[in-house]
């Protein structure tokens, strides 16, 4: 009696997991640019994100942006009909800090000058006048006032690295 026996080979083609990248420090308004890279011939890219955002590209870009597209990215290939394991970037676009700011001065001598602006929490302050002034509180008194105070003050405000400034003359 013969046995007959079958050898089957089974080549399972799963693409390599892709590479995600993105430019780092965003503000509102910049361009969310989605970069992927994956090995192989025949790769089809798969981006998804917050807002229900998809792309097909590799390489991609969101402009303008705002703060509500920062979130999770998620990025799979496939290839050979089969799918990569899944790469994450998470991008934060910061918004620019937008804040009134204020200067309170009679213009006597002797009396105070006092600068305050709205806040805005993770802002960081930076008041600059003349003299070399320059202060990170907010608000700000300078008191004495006297004539060397006389001129423009710049205020900015920075949320990560987004900056925005506003100037007050005296």
């Amino acid at each position: 009696m013969y046995q007959w026996k079958s050898v089957v080979f089974v080549t399972v083609n799963i693409p390599a997991k892709p590479i995600a990248t993105f430019n780092q420090t965003l503000c509102e308004g910049d361009t969310i640019k989605l970069n992927g890279y994956s090995t192989g011939s025949g790769i089809t890219y798969n981006w998804s994100g917050p807002l229900s955002y998809s792309s097909n590209s590799a390489s991609t870009t969101i402009a303008p942006a705002f703060a509500n597209q920062s979130g999770i990215y998620t990025l799979y290939t496939m290839g050979s009909g089969c799918k990569s394991d899944t790469a994450c970037v998470q991008v934060i676009v910061n918004p620019y800090p937008i804040l009134n700011s204020y200067l309170v001065s009679s213009g006597c001598s002797n009396d105070s000058i006092y600068m305050f602006a709205d806040t805005m929490s993770g802002v960081t302050y930076n008041w600059s006048g003349p003299g070399g002034f320059t202060s990170n509180l907010n608000p700000v008194t300078i008191y004495p006032v006297t004539p060397a105070n006389a001129g423009v003050y710049t205020f900015f405000a920075s949320n990560g690295g987004c900056i925005a400034s506003n100037i007050r003359l005296l």
